[in-house]
């Protein structure tokens, strides 16, 4: 598959992405070979642009991200941006294995696809929140939704199923960082921890 790659005329920024470990250029080659004969990913992710925004990054957080994502190409570039912002980030592919995830672990946010097998992004917030009620221990975590569909009636669909906030796909670096500056407080800010109404 990467000699597919090499047989294309890569601009700069495609061309970086061979530089990266080798077992994350083989979870991104499939995307990029797609990307390339039109064929959009199902979130519409912009390699380009994902590419872009990890050269330009900062290491502004420091928090444990559980990461919900069924594609594995948007796994890799999202948890490679998460990484760069100086995130720690653990990944479950649909909602079962994120319940048990934050059943086990002590997230400071989570990053939840809405539409996924197994378990869909909705069932699990609920979920998760019904668990946060039984250990009253337990502070309530962020979600924020990940979603393709920016309509009024999704945002509310999401924020009723108990998340906090929806970024909208394809996002970049600068889309994640804002949102988690709306709820995590930044490694050189005094900024304090929003509450929300949920």
């Amino acid at each position: 598959m990467r000699s597919q790659l090499l047989q294309l005329e890569l601009n700069e920024q495609e061309q970086s992405i061979l530089d990266l470990p080798g077992k994350a250029v083989e979870c991104i080659l499939p995307a990029m070979l797609q990307h390339r004969r039109g064929q959009p990913l199902i979130t519409q992710h912009s390699i380009e642009d994902s590419l872009q925004s990890l050269h330009h990054s900062e290491r502004m957080f420091a928090a444990n991200i559980l990461l919900v994502e069924d594609i594995l190409p948007n796994q890799v570039i999202a948890q490679k941006i998460l990484t760069k912002l100086g995130l720690s980030v653990d990944v479950a592919n649909n909602g079962k294995e994120a319940v048990s995830l934050f059943q086990q672990q002590d997230y400071d946010l989570v990053f939840m696809d809405c539409r996924m097998p197994v378990m869909d992004g909705y069932q699990a917030t609920e979920v998760m929140r019904d668990y946060e009620i039984e250990k009253p221990d337990r502070r309530r975590v962020p979600i924020i939704a990940l979603t393709a569909n920016s309509s009024r009636e999704e945002r509310e669909l999401c924020l009723g199923a108990g998340m906090d906030d929806v970024v909208t796909k394809p996002f970049k670096q600068a889309d994640l960082a804002n949102c988690l500056q709306r709820w995590q407080r930044p490694r050189t800010s005094r900024w304090k921890f929003p509450r929300s109404d949920k």
